[in-house]
């Protein structure tokens, strides 16, 4: 596991990321998943409580996932997902 300095780097840097539109959310749980834990898809999937074909669905960016699967993975690293009004 990374020190935490770089996890908030890490963190920061996909947060604009995803902001501003530039990645999927696919790539940034399996980034998440990859660089800031280390976990195998197995791993994850079980401390998350979902299935590691969900896992695999949602870093692949298919199927529809429910809030409460996404909420599952970004709550592993204090992030929350949320749907505002436009």
């Amino acid at each position: 596991m990374l020190p935490i300095e770089e996890q908030r780097k890490i963190l920061l840097s996909i947060q604009e990321g995803f902001a501003n539109g530039s990645v999927t959310l696919g790539s940034v749980v399996k980034r998440l998943r990859n660089d800031v834990t280390g976990m195998t898809q197995d791993e994850f999937a079980e401390i998350c409580h979902i299935s590691v074909r969900t896992l695999r669905q949602v870093e692949q960016d298919e199927g529809n996932p429910t809030i409460k699967t996404l909420s599952s993975i970004l709550s592993m690293f204090g992030m929350h997902f949320t749907v505002e009004a436009a």
